[in-house]
């Protein structure tokens, strides 16, 4: 499994382009109040345990996940940080050369003794929020129905010569758009800065649109969330 995710226009398509298929919200991801650990509590908390790294590196991933918690949103989820690794939904791998996690309640599939979020870049508090944005149940948001007209044969070209991509790859993890059940229900139109976009560069498009995440949780990131989780 990879997940894509991207940092400056090629820094980012070069360097972190080896991150998933996944990508806007699907509502079977959705956690359910019997899968945390307060299930009589109205709130579902998530416990989230390290596999590796020191004190002060999780306390960064700490500090960066839990931004996904200010408001309403805090109200429905939570995240345990205290939790041994083995009990954890959230089992985090810091370091290597991926960026990556399972998306929502895929987690649950996956054996205990596996992560189900890779940090290589913990360090980089955007690139924590979008992974535990997946973790969450979010998918990317260029993948949105019908939000980005492609120049296919561009894209898939780079995407070989880049990082030997086969044209599947470049269709799966780029160019298929999801369904219209992916739209949010909290937010169901695109977002264009949300935590969960590619950059995607002009060359890549039919009418020479460009794209870049804010590098921040927008607050649309949280209505979405905030609709999916109070449905």
């Amino acid at each position: 499994m990879q997940i894509i995710d991207f940092s400056s226009e090629q820094q980012q398509v070069i360097q972190d382009l080896q991150i998933s298929d996944y990508g806007t919200f699907v509502f079977a991801k959705r956690w359910r109040q019997r899968d945390g650990l307060t299930p009589n509590s109205g709130k579902i908390t998530l416990g989230c345990g390290f596999f590796n790294g020191k004190p002060e590196q999780h306390a960064l991933v700490v500090n960066a996940a839990n931004d996904w918690l200010d408001g309403r949103l805090g109200q429905l989820i939570d995240f345990r940080f205290d939790v041994p690794v083995s009990d954890a939904h959230i089992r985090i791998q810091l370091g290597g050369n991926r960026n990556n996690s399972y998306v929502g309640r895929d987690n649950l599939r996956i054996p205990k003794e596996e992560p189900t979020m890779r940090l290589a870049n913990f360090n980089r508090p955007s690139t924590v929020k979008h992974e535990f944005g997946h973790a969450l149940g979010l998918r990317h948001e260029h993948r949105f129905p019908g939000a980005i007209s492609f120049r296919e044969d561009v894209v898939v070209e780079e995407m070989r010569r880049r990082h030997g991509w086969s044209q599947a790859q470049t269709y799966r993890n780029i160019l298929t758009p999801l369904d219209s059940s992916a739209k949010c229900i909290g937010d169901p139109d695109l977002n264009e800065t949300s935590i969960m976009m590619y950059t995607i560069p002009s060359r890549w498009t039919q009418d020479g649109a460009s794209y870049q995440r804010a590098g921040i949780i927008t607050e649309r990131d949280r209505r979405c969330l905030i609709g999916v989780y109070s449905a």
